[in-house]
């Protein structure tokens, strides 16, 4: 499977969007940021990621390199919309949903084995 990443400047220019203040940008920790986004590409090497795993792969980075000063788990959930819809996917479950799983992941309430099988149902 051929799947293309998400890059630093993608991802912050999302999460400037999605705050709706295009006057600032997102404080943030490059050197973290770019760790988070080594992380898929380090999955990737394995060969048996699907789309499920590598789009919880781009989550996991930021959740774990925390590199926003703000809120790093809606900045995971962009990353994984970013992830799904470069790629020509999208999830199909409502948004709270979405959301809720995300938050439980971040906050270790269920493990990235959980989420990827989440996706798979509602990819």
């Amino acid at each position: 499977m051929n799947l293309r990443s998400i890059d630093a400047e993608a991802l912050l220019i999302a999460c400037l969007d999605n705050v709706g203040d295009a006057a600032t940008e997102p404080a943030y920790d490059s050197s973290r940021l770019q760790a988070a986004l080594l992380y898929p590409v380090h999955i990737a090497a394995s060969g048996r990621a699907d789309v499920a795993a590598m789009t919880v792969a781009h989550a996991r980075g930021i959740v774990e390199h925390q590199p926003f000063r703000g809120d790093n788990t809606h900045a995971a959930l962009v990353s994984m919309e970013l992830f799904l819809a470069l790629n020509g996917w999208a999830v199909t479950a409502p948004r709270d949903a979405w959301e809720n799983i995300v938050t439980r992941f971040a906050q270790n309430l269920c493990t990235h084995e959980e989420l990827a099988n989440w996706l798979r149902v509602n990819l």
